[in-house]
Parts: structure tokens; C-alpha cells; sequence
């Protein structure tokens, strides 16, 4: 019983921090393009800013958990590896699907949500 109550606040608070990470990366995005930056450069660049932002959020917020090298490391790879599947997603919805840049990053976001609280809740921050 108490590991769901864990699960349902850390998952609220990680919608919370999630959504102020996810408005701020996404806006940088769209600035990015705005400016006529490459859009996978413009999601590299992004998420860069979003890791840092989330690592804080993350740490001092959903999960409470002590500033550790290890945790930073796990964070990053998890990161990292849901940054390769954001890219491989955007690819296939703007080229193949002929989807505009700035929805296929949405709908590419919101498949990375899910994976990412995953990782974190049971493998970072567990």
C-alpha cells in the first residue's frame, strides 16, 4: 500500500517538474527553429538544456535524493537514451510522414514522457 502512495506523489510531482522541464525545453526548441537552427541540432541543444533542468527538478523535488556522481551518471544515460529515441521519432514523423517539425517533436515528447519516468523512478532514483 505505501509503494503506491510513493508512486502516485513522485508521479505527480514528476508531471509538475515534467511539465515545467517539457515547457521550457520545447520552447527552446521552437526558438531554435525560429532562428533557423537544424531541428536535430535544435533537439540536441534542447535536451541538453532539459537534462540539467531535470536533473535539479528531479533531485531536489520528485525523488529527494542526495546529489550523488553515480545518480548523475544514470540520470545523463537515461537521458541520453531517450534523447536516441525522441531523434529516431522526429526523423521518421518530419521525413517519412512528412509531419511538421514542431508537432513530430511534440508527439515525440509525449512517447518519451512515459519512458523516462520509468527510468528514473526505477533505475536513478530508486
Amino acid at each position: 500500500m505505501k509503494n503506491n502512495k510513493f508512486i502516485s506523489i513522485s508521479f505527480i510531482k514528476f508531471l509538475i517538474t515534467g511539465f515545467i522541464n517539457t515547457f521550457s525545453s520545447f520552447g527552446l526548441y521552437v526558438l531554435l527553429l525560429k532562428l533557423n537552427c537544424n531541428y536535430i541540432i535544435a533537439i540536441i541543444l534542447s535536451y541538453i538544456f532539459g537534462i540539467i533542468l531535470s536533473y535539479l527538478l528531479n533531485t531536489f523535488f520528485v525523488f529527494k535524493a542526495k546529489k550523488e556522481v553515480r545518480n548523475m551518471i544514470k540520470f545523463i544515460f537515461s537521458y541520453l537514451s531517450s534523447l536516441i529515441i525522441n531523434i529516431l521519432v522526429t526523423i521518421l514523423l518530419v521525413n517519412y510522414l512528412k509531419i511538421d517539425k514542431i508537432i513530430a517533436q511534440l508527439i515525440a515528447t509525449i512517447i518519451c514522457i512515459g519512458y523516462n519516468f520509468i527510468l528514473q523512478s526505477k533505475w536513478v532514483f530508486k
